[in-house]
């Protein structure tokens, strides 16, 4: 590969990752293509470089936006990571309970659900995960509905948003309302169960969800 072919090729890959429009590029070389490279290290690489861009330009203002730029983004990663870990057992439908002083971290981190979710750390099923743990039924309903729309055979989000519904009926009125929300998690119960989830496992969860409530 020529030294052009080689800066070509670097400034292509840089782009795609700043876009955002692309969960993975390819590096071409000549005729093939490499294995997709990670996003997250793709456009760390990028913004280190464009940083070192404009400091040797002597750009000052220009290096500091994109630093800014840069640590937002690192932050947003971050958070991803943590809250990934913190509802981990929602997730796998192992407990809905949190240690003392989780539910606040994750008040925090959802303070900031908009920009993570956007930079593709986050998903949806994350996020109704996120909003269930902290007693956010409608939020937790809400995100669980998109996340099936990605996922619609995945059986933990049926269960996981028929307990978001359960949660989400427990302040509604009028009973009519209260009463089509039950009736929609029991159909979302019945698709978990034919999809591989234990039941038992689907009542323990209402359980301590009844106990929050």
């Amino acid at each position: 590969m020529t030294k052009l072919e080689k800066y070509l090729t670097m400034s292509v890959a840089a782009v795609g990752a700043l876009t955002g429009g692309m969960a993975t590029y390819t590096d071409y070389t000549g005729a093939e293509f490499k294995k997709p490279i990670d996003l997250r290290q793709a456009t760390v690489a990028s913004f280190l470089a464009q940083i070192d861009s404009a400091s040797k330009r002597r750009d000052h203002r220009e290096a500091l936006r994109v630093r800014l730029e840069y640590e937002r983004f690192e932050e947003s990663w971050r958070n991803s990571q943590r809250l990934s870990s913190l509802i981990a057992p929602i997730e796998n439908l192992i407990s809905l309970r949190l240690a003392p002083g989780q539910a606040s971290q994750i008040r925090n981190i959802l303070h900031n659900a908009s920009t993570d979710l956007s930079s593709g750390f986050l998903t949806p099923g994350t996020l109704g995960s996120a909003y269930l743990a902290t007693g956010d039924y409608q939020n937790a309903s809400k995100y669980y509905k998109l996340a099936a729309l990605s996922e619609p055979n995945d059986p933990n989000i049926h269960a996981l948003r028929a307990l978001a519904l359960q949660g989400e009926a427990k302040g509604t009125e009028p009973e009519t309302a209260r009463e089509e929300l039950n009736q929609e998690a029991k159909q979302l119960v019945q698709k978990a169960e034919s999809g591989g989830v234990d039941a038992d496992r689907i009542k323990a969860l209402a359980a301590q969800l009844a106990k929050e409530t």
